[in-house]
């Protein structure tokens, strides 16, 4: 399912918006159709942010991020409790709101280049993830 929603995504994608970043992400493709994710779980105890995602503690290490960023990881982060780990690049940006091209450029600036590798990881060409394991029982 995830593979076909994937490539949906990527072939007619349109819009992408964060209707309540806390419960719901809503994707818009060309054909018109919506896929929207509410969140189904918690993320594990050694990953936390503050509100807004300004600040992440990730298995130990401390990252402060750039609105752009934080943003960013906003998103990943309820894909991961939707139950989608993978993301689509254009995906990401879009529902981000930022004028990058590419995910690797956002996170360049400031303390949040230390993420970059550490709590978002490539996963495929154009693909991108955060590096926490699904859940066995809802993987």
């Amino acid at each position: 399912m995830l593979d076909a929603l994937m490539e949906a995504i990527r072939a007619d994608l349109v819009a992408c918006e964060v209707t309540d970043p806390a419960e719901v992400v809503e994707i818009v493709t060309g054909s018109g159709r919506k896929h929207i994710h509410r969140r189904s779980r918690s993320l594990p105890p050694d990953v936390r942010f503050t509100e807004g995602f300004r600040t992440c503690t990730f298995k130990g290490d401390h990252f402060p991020l750039t609105r752009t960023q934080a943003r960013v990881v906003g998103v990943l982060v309820q894909a991961w409790l939707n139950g989608t780990a993978v993301m689509d690049q254009q995906a990401i940006l879009c529902a981000a709101d930022s004028g990058s091209d590419r995910l690797d450029h956002v996170f360049r600036a400031g303390q949040g280049k230390k993420a970059w590798g550490k709590l978002i990881v490539r996963c495929g060409k154009g693909l991108y993830r955060l590096n926490i394991q699904q859940p066995e029982n809802n993987a």
